[in-house]
């Protein structure tokens, strides 16, 4: 409150979910964290604890003060309906990310095994047993010449450590460990396919980047995936927790007889920023002085 006081702001924008208790003619916080409305269960709570206190914590950190707002800000429209449903008819802006450019399309490297990639780190809510199950199906039917990477290598966390337990030995799965920025574009280069079966998330950035790349995409059904897609032919969706399902797509890709249902995705209902810089003008609308506002901003 008494920096508020001395900045004497015009906005202030909370970036990291929470509605602090400042002086500003107007107040606005971008909410990112998904977690309370996720319904997690038993295993995923004892693999990993602090995603439960997340869970539980957020549902009532994200209700202090958040009517003191002009505005909550999310980055989809599923996300706007469920702080709706929980809290009423609060003014909530769906604002689609400025996502940095990324290289592509890029055509893979050369091998012989066609390779699916899931960029994530082990977090229960990543779902990546369902992505090892289907690997496990496929070697079951005597299916061959293809592999998992999974970026990550099983030491970080009970989640981890049990998808090694569980998984370490099936042949077709690589645990290849976190990748750095470089290290993330080979690995695009390499790839034959993205999937992501992830059943929680505020936009799915490997989506975005597999799309750039033009890779062919295997996405759970699920709400923010669809709008994360968006308008892309090159991709098919399955039920997030079907391992059967993700194996027989898999399967179609890799024996060339794929076929994919595409999707086409239309802009959210007003309030709508497409962009950052949309964004803006809507958080400064009608506010003095906005063209000096930059000095009022704090995060």
């Amino acid at each position: 409150m008494r920096i508020s006081r001395e900045l004497k702001p015009a906005l202030w924008l909370s970036l990291h979910d929470i509605t602090p208790r400042v002086s500003a003619t107007r107040q606005a916080v971008y909410c990112h964290n998904p977690s309370p409305f996720y319904r997690i269960g038993l295993r995923e709570a004892l693999q990993e604890p602090k995603f439960l206190m997340f869970n539980q914590l957020y549902a009532l950190l994200y209700r202090v003060f958040i009517r003191r707002n002009y505005c909550i800000i999310v980055q989809q429209d599923w996300l706007r309906a469920e702080f709706r449903r929980r809290m009423g008819q609060i003014p909530v802006v769906v604002a689609y990310p400025s996502l940095q450019a990324v290289e592509g399309p890029v055509a893979p490297t050369t091998g012989t095994e066609f390779v699916f990639i899931y960029p994530a780190l082990p977090r229960v809510f990543k779902n990546i047993e369902t992505l090892c199950e289907a690997a496990k199906i496929l070697d079951s039917r005597g299916v061959s010449g293809f592999e998992v990477r999974l970026t990550l290598d099983g030491s970080e966390n009970r989640y981890a450590r049990w998808l090694r337990r569980k998984f370490g030995e099936t042949a077709q799965v690589r645990f290849i460990g976190r990748q750095t920025k470089d290290e993330m574009a080979m690995q695009y280069r390499e790839a034959s396919a993205v999937v992501f079966p992830s059943k929680l998330e505020t936009w799915g950035l490997p989506i975005t980047e597999g799309k750039a790349h033009g890779l062919p995409l295997l996405v759970a059904d699920l709400p923010y995936a669809r709008v994360t897609v968006g308008t892309y032919d090159r991709v098919s969706f399955f039920p997030a927790e079907s391992s059967d399902a993700l194996a027989d797509l898999m399967q179609s890709m890799i024996e060339q007889t794929w076929n994919p249902t595409g999707n086409h995705h239309s802009y959210p209902d007003a309030p709508f920023a497409p962009d950052w810089a949309s964004l803006w003008g809507i958080l400064t609308n009608d506010l003095p002085s906005a063209p000096q506002i930059s000095r009022g901003l704090a995060i």
